[in-house]
């Protein structure tokens, strides 16, 4: 019996952290001990838990071509995400010929079903819910409505159309469309993160849950 309680309580350090968030990852100027040079790293979790790891690297050439290979990955994982953003359009594409095969096919509408998927991420049930905000230099408070019986996910109190609703469709979890929004254009918002924040590519809009803390790092 010991054996399994002991094998059980081992399992739970083997979870992955994936459900913690990290809302800090920075690291402090190296630091030298004798001739040989560390780093520290600092990490902020969003459940309150914090690392902080001490690494050796070496000495003044080691250290030359530690800090220059760190400046290679940063700048080739910079430039791999500008390349996806440069590409958007072939994922909206793609996208727009899996719902039209779809609509032909069998009929289905394609949004129809990732709304139904993800609407919750906005109202917790069919009706206004959560308060919203929409951030753009001033603050405008806007209303989110799941119209019943698989109707259309609606915002309403955007700036510059006055009572106007517009509708909000999924084109993936983490990703969605406000039709209409500038008037004759469409406005695409991405999940930022767990907290109830999403953004615009050039971070100029976000809609963010009313009465959201922000933490240092976000």
């Amino acid at each position: 019996m010991k054996r399994y309680f002991f094998l059980g309580v081992f399992a739970l350090f083997l979870i992955p952290a994936a459900a913690q968030t990290v809302i800090t990852d920075s690291l402090a100027p190296l630091f030298l001990v004798g001739n040989v040079h560390f780093q520290t790293r600092y990490v902020i979790r969003d459940n309150g838990e914090s690392e902080v790891i001490t690494t050796r690297i070496g000495d003044t050439a080691t250290v030359k071509n530690f800090l220059l290979n760190q400046a290679i990955d940063a700048g080739r994982s910079f430039s791999q995400d500008a390349i996806r953003v440069i590409n958007r359009s072939k994922g909206l594409n793609k996208i727009r010929d899996l719902a039209t095969g779809m609509q032909a096919a069998i009929g289905v509408d394609l949004f129809a079903l990732t709304r139904e998927l993800y609407y919750p991420e906005f109202v917790d049930t069919i009706g206004i819910d959560k308060n919203w905000q929409w951030r753009n230099g001033t603050t405008t408070a806007v209303k989110i409505r799941k119209l019943a019986n698989g109707g259309a996910l609606r915002i309403s109190g955007l700036p510059g159309i006055s009572g106007a609703n517009r509708n909000i469709d999924f084109l993936g979890p983490d990703w969605i469309r406000i039709q209409n929004y500038p008037t004759n254009l469409v406005t695409y918002l991405y999940r930022f993160d767990e907290g109830g924040r999403w953004f615009t590519i050039d971070r100029g809009i976000e809609l963010r849950l009313t009465g959201i803390t922000i933490k240092p790092g976000q």
